[in-house]
C-alpha cells in the first residue's frame, strides 16, 4: 500500500455484484435496476467516529473482509479524478468510499 490513511468513520468498499446484469439476451445496465441496496466487500476501514463530551473514539462496527449491505444511491460517484486513481493505486479498480452511517447489515467475514 502507498500510504492513504482513512479518517474518522469512511470506508472503502467494492461492491460483489456486476455492474450489468443479463436477462436473457437483454443488457441491463446498472442504472436501470431498482433496488436500493448492494453488498460489497469491505477493503479498509477508518478509526471511526471521535467521542463528543470525551477522548476517545467510537470504533467502527465493521472490519476488513466484513460484506456489507448499503445505500447504492449514496456511493459516492463525486470523489473527483485524483481521489479515484488514488483509490484504483491502492485497492484496485472499483474501489469507492462510503460512510460508516451508510451501512445497513454487516455480514462479518469467517
Amino acid at each position: 500500500m502507498m500510504g492513504l490513511r482513512l479518517l474518522n468513520d469512511w470506508i472503502v468498499i467494492r461492491d460483489d455484484e456486476d455492474d450489468e446484469r443479463m436477462i436473457g439476451s437483454l443488457h441491463i445496465p446498472e442504472g436501470s435496476v431498482e433496488s436500493p441496496h448492494k453488498w460489497a466487500t469491505v477493503l479498509e476501514v477508518g478509526k471511526g467516529q471521535p467521542m463528543n463530551r470525551q477522548p476517545g473514539w467510537h470504533e467502527p462496527e465493521v472490519k476488513q473482509g466484513d460484506r456489507v449491505l448499503y445505500v447504492r444511491f449514496l456511493k459516492r460517484t463525486d470523489t473527483g479524478k485524483a481521489l479515484t486513481k488514488a483509490l484504483e493505486r491502492e485497492y484496485g479498480k472499483g474501489a469507492f468510499l462510503i460512510q460508516g452511517k451508510d451501512i445497513l447489515c454487516v455480514e462479518p467475514a469467517e
